[in-house]
Parts: C-alpha cells; structure tokens; sequence
C-alpha cells in the first residue's frame, strides 16, 4: 500500500509516494530537524585554493579558506575585528607594512579593524586557515 505524503518544510511542499513505513520516517525526521536547536555546518575538505563563506549573518562573518604554495589573498583593510586560526600549514601574513611573519599550525592572531593585511602561502605545504569577523561588518 502507498501513501501520498504532503508536507511542507520551511517554503518548500514535497509529495511523494511511499510506504507507511517511510512515511513514518520521513516525518520523525523532519520533527528532528524542525526541533533541532543548533544549526550545523561542515567545512569542505580540499587541497586546492578555497575561499568558503560559512556563517555570514548579522553578528559575525566565519569563513574558510585553504591555498596552495603561492596562493594569496589581495592586499586589504581589515572591516572588522579579525580572529583568525591557522588549521594546518604556515601562515604568511604581512601587516600594515611591517614585514611578513610566519605563524604555525595551532596558532591563532587576533587582528584590529583598520589593518592593512596582506595573506599569502610561501610554504610547499597547503595552508588552511578559518577567519571569523566580529562584529560583522556592516558594508
């Protein structure tokens, strides 16, 4: 026997035909999600050059960013207070002119609003690194 399942989920109605079975599964998984309390988001995995916004709301900018040898970011100013964690490889990172530093994996800087900041990957190892930007900026 089939059932026609009609639910809706946020803005989206689905229909589909299924047994009672996977009916029944179907709505105790969306009661688990809609009850969910936390909103859960993974970072990609990758070797090659990403830059990945994964929380960009209006109380901070998290992002994710991996580069390869000689990947680089474009020479900015800071919008924000910059925390910024270096995940694996070393960061290069030159700020308001003074020269680079490097830093290691396990290391985190904080960074002020204004800087002048120039991100960059001398290293043969693949640099990753997350950004978080609070408050989020307003432009």
């Amino acid at each position: 026997m089939k059932f026609r399942l009609k639910t809706r989920f946020k803005t989206c109605l689905f229909c589909i035909d299924v047994s009672f079975e996977e009916a029944c599964n179907v709505i105790n998984k969306i009661s688990e999600v809609l009850s969910m309390v936390e909103n859960v988001f993974k970072l990609k995995k990758s070797s090659q050059k990403l830059i990945e916004k994964v929380i960009m709301d209006e109380n901070i900018h998290y992002m994710h960013m991996v580069f390869g040898k000689d990947d680089s970011l474009p020479t900015h100013f800071t919008n924000s207070n910059v925390y910024m964690t270096v995940l694996r490889g070393n960061l290069s990172i030159d700020l308001n002119e003074k020269g680079f530093h490097d830093y290691e994996s396990g290391t985190v800087l904080t960074i002020p609003l204004g800087t002048r900041m120039t991100v960059k990957n001398k290293s043969e190892e693949v640099l990753e690194i997350t950004v978080v930007k609070a408050p989020a900026p307003k432009d």
